[in-house]
């Protein structure tokens, strides 16, 4: 319902303004802009794939600048997709004449549909089945309420002495728990029993029904493949580990799948086609922080900042397992993916060097395509006449989010009178919320504003905010409704209105 202005100000006369006050802009933390649909057809992803090729040509006759890359023992397959992508973004596959003139079994040549082992990218496969078969409901349960074996050594009786448990009493914690993170391949075993146990199935069953069938995975298998046939096989099955039958460790390490198969599981684990958006979206968190300042843990994941992105998280997984390396990376808030499958005798070194390039490569890229459908979607100026109103949004390929460059209502301007209230000069800018709905008349998405001064000195100690827009988020309401909410209505790929909804008055694109 529109308000009085005199009313509006009123207010904000007598409360502290949501404001942050720093020099450079302080951008919310995670997605900013809508993440992008035309992928495809960017010149930015273009381009970073022209790079990449480049850099992987030039590689086989000397070195990369992320260190030299194996093209002599090692084959390996790299995949680039978006959610919304058909099929693959950019897609490469290398094998040296070296391994092959080595090899007893296998392929002859690598390509999409050429099966690896994952390694402990299988990890992140059985949380996510775990999700999908059990929910998170139980995953802060204590583990003893679902292996019976688990609460009977707690209890100090004797477990059967032929299973995987009965090591467990000669052995000292590592650490407290919850103390510090440590990478466990025996957890994933624990967590496999107490998944069978909760379900009532064997894991080769639940992997089977939940994420083979109903994603298609036709390569994809919990237990080696019946014949190596369609396998990268370095040397032998025995050497490369091809064979080697994890047991009860699967769970932890032992999948087989391929570059096509992995891009399945990828945008089903994007797009929440198997969770509740919801469940993803706690799942795709820290649970704890890291030696490494610019790294996090969580369940599997290992999680880092995204090039020069301090709002953007990669969410990753990589995995070794005898000749076979894998890396998986997601980033939720771009809706894009890439898997890394080498296997060779530098597999593990080859794999982290891919991912480094495609990374580089294809996020900055991606970042960049999103901030131009942005300009094209929302940049603009919107009015009501009636209301003599006015906002003007622009979007700047170098910051995140829309520039609201300016706000007028009643005539007055909004963000003079923030300034003069504040005693500086205020600028604002608009940041998604990831919050739409689809209504009669268009798709309706909630944008939030971070207004903050021009420049403001930040304090040198260690407790001194550099960036604190989280805290002014919905700050400042009038009648339940958020100064710096907006509405922006979008038909057909162009926004045609946009609400700032404490003032109540729609204003309809004019340009």
């Amino acid at each position: 319902m529109p308000c009085s202005l005199r009313v509006s100000w009123t207010l904000l006369a007598a409360t502290p303004v949501a404001a942050s006050l720093y020099t450079q802009p302080c951008p919310l933390y995670g997605q900013n802009y809508p993440a992008p649909t035309g992928l495809a057809t960017s010149k930015h992803v273009e381009a970073a794939a022209e790079s990449v090729l480049d850099q992987l040509l030039k590689a086989k006759n000397g070195t990369t600048s992320y260190g030299p890359l194996d093209t002599d023992t090692t084959a390996f397959s790299v995949d680039f997709y978006s959610l919304e992508s058909e099929g693959t973004l950019f897609s490469h596959h290398y094998t040296p004449a070296q391994l092959l003139g080595q090899r007893t079994v296998g392929v002859e040549e690598v390509d999409s549909d050429t099966i690896y082992r994952v390694g402990s990218v299988s990890k992140l496969w059985t949380v996510y089945l775990y999700l999908i078969a059990a929910g998170d409901q139980s995953w802060n349960e204590p583990i003893t309420k679902f292996i019976p074996e688990l609460h009977e050594l707690v209890q100090g009786q004797e477990p059967d002495p032929t299973k995987f448990f009965a090591d467990f009493p000669t052995q000292h914690p590592v650490v407290a728990s919850y103390e510090t993170p440590v990478y466990s391949n025996t957890a994933f075993q624990i967590l496999g029993y107490a998944l069978e146990n909760i379900t009532g199935k064997l894991m080769h069953e639940l992997f089977s029904q939940h994420l083979v069938a109903p994603l298609n995975l036709t390569s994809t298998s919990y237990h080696p493949p019946p014949t190596p046939d369609t396998s990268i096989v370095p040397y032998n099955t025995s050497i490369s580990w091809w064979f080697a039958d994890l047991l009860d460790l699967t769970p932890a390490g032992g999948y087989f799948s391929t570059a096509n198969d992995m891009r399945k599981v990828g945008k089903a684990i994007l797009g929440s086609t198997q969770l509740d958006p919801a469940v993803t979206r706690r799942w795709m968190k820290p649970h704890s922080f890291l030696s490494n300042r610019d790294a996090a843990a969580g369940a599997p994941w290992e999680i880092y900042r995204a090039p020069g992105e301090p709002t953007i998280t990669m969410m990753t997984k990589a995995g070794d397992l005898g000749m076979y390396s894998s890396y998986v990376v997601l980033v939720p808030e771009l809706k894009v993916g890439l898997t890394v499958l080498s296997a060779g005798g530098s597999a593990s070194d080859n794999t982290r060097i891919l991912g480094d390039i495609l990374v580089d490569a294809f996020v900055p890229a991606v970042r960049a395509a999103a901030a131009d459908e942005a300009a094209e979607v929302y940049a603009g100026t919107f009015s009501a006449d009636a209301a003599g109103s006015s906002i003007t949004l622009v979007s700047e390929g170098d910051e995140a989010g829309l520039s609201l460059e300016q706000w007028s209502f009643g005539g007055q301007d909004v963000l003079a009178l923030l300034g003069r209230l504040k005693g500086a000069n205020i600028t604002a800018r608009m940041y998604y919320s990831g919050l739409e709905a689809e209504t009669p008349n268009g798709t309706v998405s909630s944008w939030r504003a971070v207004y903050q001064a021009v420049a403001r000195a930040v304090g040198p100690g260690p407790l001194s905010p550099i960036c604190d827009s989280w805290f002014t988020v919905d700050g400042l309401t009038y009648g339940g409704v958020g100064l710096d909410e907006f509405l922006v209505t979008t038909v057909d790929g162009k926004a045609i209105s946009i609400e700032p909804r404490v003032l109540g008055v729609p204003m309809s694109r004019a340009d």
